[in-house]
């Protein structure tokens, strides 16, 4: 989708529409911009490499069924991971690292459609660099899926679909509310700081 600008021209409202590529390449001139996509790279990189590779280094390497303390690292592998990279690029990107979490901020319109579709573009990149990391790291013969998630045998795919659902609202709404409490602590920082006169 382009970006209009309305333009008043002898009475007369006349629309122009910019091209999608002159929009890229605007949200692509800054530094700033180009370092929160690297950010969103890299920290989906890291998450996929974390928890997809614990869930294919305890399946295939160690052979280890799919117990209660298999789960346990799994869910422990996954949600630190997520906690930390989420952390860790905050300051540099905002932290989405999903695309769902990009989405929403798209939908709350905290960002515009096409840098949105940037941060999906990097964020889905660096899961199937890291997918490709995967591949080359763990041995052949105990690739298994890699640690693609599936459903359980006596799981029905509604029931699999209402909990990916469930599960995603409850991801985006609380890093919703971590972003924002972020963003108005970071604001009354800010506004008790001493004023300092800049150097001359």
């Amino acid at each position: 989708m382009a970006k209009s600008e309305a333009l008043h021209d002898r009475g007369m409202v006349v629309l122009k529409l910019r091209s999608p590529a002159t929009t890229v390449k605007d949200e692509l001139a800054s530094a700033e911009a180009r370092r929160a996509l690297m950010g969103e790279f890299l920290g989906s990189l890291l998450f996929v490499i974390f928890g997809a590779g614990t869930v294919a280094v305890t399946g295939g390497m160690l052979a280890e069924r799919l117990d209660s303390a298999r789960l346990l690292v799994i869910a422990l592998a996954h949600g630190l991971a997520y906690m930390l990279l989420v952390a860790a690029m905050l300051p540099i990107s905002g932290g989405h690292l999903n695309p769902a979490v990009t989405f929403a901020a798209m939908v709350g319109r905290r960002m515009t459609f096409t840098k949105g579709m940037l941060y999906m573009i990097a964020q889905c990149a660096g899961a199937a660099a890291a997918a490709l990391v995967l591949t080359l790291v763990i041995p052949v013969g105990t690739h298994g899926t890699l640690g693609a998630n599936a459903l359980a045998p006596r799981v029905s795919m509604g029931s699999g679909l209402v909990t990916e659902i469930v599960v995603t609202f409850a991801l985006v709404s609380r890093s919703r509310l971590a972003l924002r409490a972020s963003g108005s602590r970071d604001a009354r920082t800010h506004a008790r700081s001493p004023r300092v006169p800049p150097c001359r």
